[in-house]
């Protein structure tokens, strides 16, 4: 991909795995059929040593596995909380895989300015839902966000 990392994505619903293949993926795990996806994804790692990099949108719903797939020194950046449950973390396994667990939310100006640059330099463009709501419908996009029927980010265009 842009930056030179090997992505594997996981998703929950079938029909977004050629999209996410087409974003760039290498591998796509479905969480659904694969519960326990961190060992699986980790033995697609060189030597099976894990990922430098572990995104996480699920929270504590995915946690667990996120901590099974990083490698030694590795890091899981915590983004988003999409999951849901009442799940137990232990997160003692962070420990034990000496890595590193950052939660962001987001970052600042220059940190923009320099995504920006990035994707502009590297023709990169977001990943984006194949729905565009009006800003008269934006109940409508908060509530397809919410059912998670979205695919990546849900656009609200003001005209």
């Amino acid at each position: 991909m842009a930056a030179g990392a090997t992505v594997v994505a996981t998703t929950g619903k079938e029909a977004n795995r050629k999209r996410l293949e087409s974003l760039g993926a290498s591998h796509v795990v479905n969480y659904r059929t694969e519960p326990a996806w961190g060992d699986l994804v980790r033995s697609l790692t060189p030597e099976s040593r894990g990922f430098d990099h572990v995104i996480d949108i699920g929270g504590h719903s995915t946690l667990g596995e996120s901590l099974k797939a990083v490698r030694l020194d590795g890091i899981i950046s915590l983004v988003g909380l999409l999951g849901s449950g009442d799940v137990q973390v232990d997160m003692l396994r962070a420990l034990w895989s000496l890595c590193i667990v950052r939660g962001v939310l987001l970052g600042s100006k220059a940190m923009f300015r320099d995504m920006v640059a990035f994707c502009e330099e590297k023709d990169v463009h977001p990943a984006l839902d194949d729905v565009v709501f009006g800003l008269d419908r934006a109940r409508e996009a908060y509530e397809r966000l919410e059912k998670q029927q979205h695919f990546s980010k849900v656009v609200i265009k003001i005209s």
